[in-house]
Parts: C-alpha cells; structure tokens; sequence
C-alpha cells in the first residue's frame, strides 16, 4: 500500500507519535472534507475497496495529523 520503504517508515513514525488526538482530528477533518464534497463521498461509497487507502493517503496529505512529517506527491494522484 506504500510506494516505497520511506513511505512506510514515515507513515509509521506519524502513527507512533500522533496520539488519540491527533487521530481524531485527522478522522474528524477526513468526514468533514468528504461531507463538503458529496460527490467524492458517493464515489467512495461506491468503490470502498479500490479507493479506501488512496482516500486516507489524500486526507493524511491535505491535512497531516503532524504537522512536522511533511507529505508531499511525487507524481499527479487520481482518486
């Protein structure tokens, strides 16, 4: 589900230090983004299996729990 060894070892370290709190923002902004966006919402409901990581990738990239683990695509991403 990473590209890459570095992802992987990024993603980790946001998932050790972030914290309850962090956690429940970074899932709080996620359903607000998808509730101001219902189309995007619909096409998640719709494939869940195919875009489910793809979402969480984009909403940790948007808004990072951690504000200090910068996220940035290497390449364009369509969701």
């Amino acid at each position: 589900l990473c590209s890459s060894s570095t992802e992987f070892e990024s993603n980790i370290v946001m998932l050790l230090f972030a914290g309850t709190h962090n956690l429940e923002s970074a899932l709080s902004r996620t359903v607000l983004h998808l509730l101001q966006h219902p189309a995007q919402l619909t096409r998640l409901r719709r494939r869940a299996r195919k875009l489910l990581y793809p979402a969480v990738d984009e909403s940790l990239r948007i808004c990072p729990p951690i504000r200090l683990i910068p996220r940035t695509a290497l390449q364009p991403v369509s969701l």
